[in-house]
Order: structure tokens, then C-alpha cells, then sequence
């Protein structure tokens, strides 16, 4: 179900084809899924609409361009620092914070637009006009944290205060 908000009431919707074309769609799928992005976006596009999207990944803002033939795609990376303490349950640590930037030019404007939406919506916005640097510095980042978390059962701020592995860190 999709649901969209009016300043009067709150809609649901069953399928994206019954919704009113939208100024921005924001996609929060896994890259695995984005095989059902022609069926789930393609109904809600305008000419100039803002497609965000919320995922991991590099390459996937020019996928999506080339796919619907859109000028720009925006994308967004969300920094929530959490870690997976089993099944179904997550401890969300820090920040909330989210970058986000751009892929084409001409949507410099609308993504300017939606990074003020957002900060008016009390969320707090970094904006990267380059979502592919943006994307390549959060990657460097959590290749070398997200495993060792992992094998050394220890979040980023146990690890960083462990002068061994930073030093070794440092040094590969």
C-alpha cells in the first residue's frame, strides 16, 4: 500500500497506478528490488519530477536516469548509525541525518527545493551536488567499519577508541 498526505486527510492507495502523478517520489527500496521500479514509478512521473533515491549503492541515480528517461535523479544517503542486535530488532545509536545530492545538472533546483522541504520538515539535510562523490565517501567509509564491526562484535566508537586498529586501519 502507498500512502500520500493532503493537508485535509490522509490517502492510501493500493497500487502507484491509482495515485496522482507526484513533484517528487521517494524510493526507499533495496537495489535488489529495483526491478519493480517500472511498474511502481512509472505511473507517478511527470516531466520534472524529483525521483529520490533512498538506497546503498554507486551507479544506480544513472540507471534509473536512463531507464525512464529523465533529465536528473536525485539520490540520498541516510546516516542513522545502527546496528542489528537480532532478527527484527534494530538499536538505532546516532544521527538521522541525511546527504543528498544530485545526477544531472538541471535538477540542481529541485533538489535545492526538497533539501528545504526537508529541513522545514525538521530533518536534518547535508547537501552534495555530486550524489556520486557523496555515495563513494560513505562506501570508503563503511567497507572497513562494517565488517570489522561484525567480526570484532564492537561498534564504530569502540573501534575508533582502539589505537591498534586505528593505527592498522590507517596503514592498508
Amino acid at each position: 500500500m502507498v500512502i500520500t498526505q493532503s493537508r485535509t486527510r490522509l490517502k492510501g492507495y493500493h497500487s502507484t497506478s491509482d495515485m496522482p502523478k507526484a513533484d517528487v517520489v521517494l524510493v526507499a527500496l533495496k537495489t535488489t528490488q529495483n526491478h519493480l521500479l517500472e511498474s511502481l514509478l512509472r505511473p507517478l512521473l511527470k516531466t520534472n519530477t524529483l525521483v529520490m533515491l533512498l538506497q546503498n549503492g554507486i551507479g544506480a541515480e544513472q540507471e534509473v536516469a536512463e531507464q525512464f528517461h529523465l533529465p536528473f535523479v536525485g539520490g540520498g544517503l541516510c546516516f542513522i548509525c545502527s546496528n542489528k542486535l537480532g532478527p527484527g530488532h534494530i538499536d538505532h545509536i546516532d544521527y538521522g541525518r541525511i546527504t543528498i545530492g544530485i545526477y544531472g545538472d538541471a535538477g540542481i533546483a529541485a533538489l535545492e527545493d526538497f533539501a528545504t522541504d526537508l529541513t522545514q520538515s525538521g530533518v536534518e539535510v547535508d547537501v552534495d551536488q555530486h550524489i556520486i562523490d557523496a555515495r563513494w565517501k560513505k562506501l570508503l567509509w563503511n567497507v572497513p567499519f562494517n565488517g570489522l564491526s561484525t567480526v570484532l562484535n564492537a561498534d564504530t566508537a569502540e573501534m575508533m577508541s582502539c589505537e591498534e586498529l586505528v593505527t592498522s586501519q590507517k596503514k592498508s
